[in-house]
């Protein structure tokens, strides 16, 4: 296992970055060994997180890959202004947001309640599911995200 500082430059380097895009989990508790066979390279994150980069997915992965005390999952790819989020505590889903993956400029997931870092990322207070919002920076919707919760070099 690879263990470094979360680095966004570092991980485009290592080709972990595609298309202007990323495909994370951010961990309280190390993830079960058996994921590696889904493309993770885990990198060791400040302020103990552990972050897995995939190559796949990040709703592909197994559900004994998610049994952790706290997860965030974290996917963006701005050229199509695509953004996951999904944070989960101790295995209850507190929030799952999916926009512009399946139909562009569409809230096709919102699930919980309004987290904090929400009021820096998006425009609209109010956000429901199947409504149509054309502009969300998905890249910036994520960064807000990392900076709430403390993931390292998104400044």
């Amino acid at each position: 296992m690879l263990q470094l500082r979360y680095n966004y430059k570092l991980a485009n380097k290592q080709g972990l970055l595609v298309m202007g895009g990323m495909n994370a989990v951010y961990s309280r508790d190390k993830i079960d060994d058996r994921v590696q066979s889904y493309g993770i390279t885990s990198l060791l994150v400040q302020d103990g997180w552990y972050c897995y980069y995939l190559t796949t997915d990040v709703s592909e992965l197994p559900a004994y890959a998610t049994d952790s005390s706290e997860l965030v999952f974290l996917s963006f790819h701005s050229v199509v202004e695509a953004f996951y989020y999904k944070h989960v505590v101790d295995g209850e889903s507190q929030r799952e947001l999916k926009y512009g993956c399946m139909e562009q400029g569409v809230w096709e997931i919102v699930n919980g309640s309004p987290e904090d870092w929400e009021e820096n990322a998006f425009d609209d207070d109010d956000i429901e599911s199947d409504s149509f919002e054309p502009i969300v920076d998905s890249r910036e919707a994520s960064r807000a995200a990392a900076e709430f919760f403390g993931f390292p070099d998104w400044k």
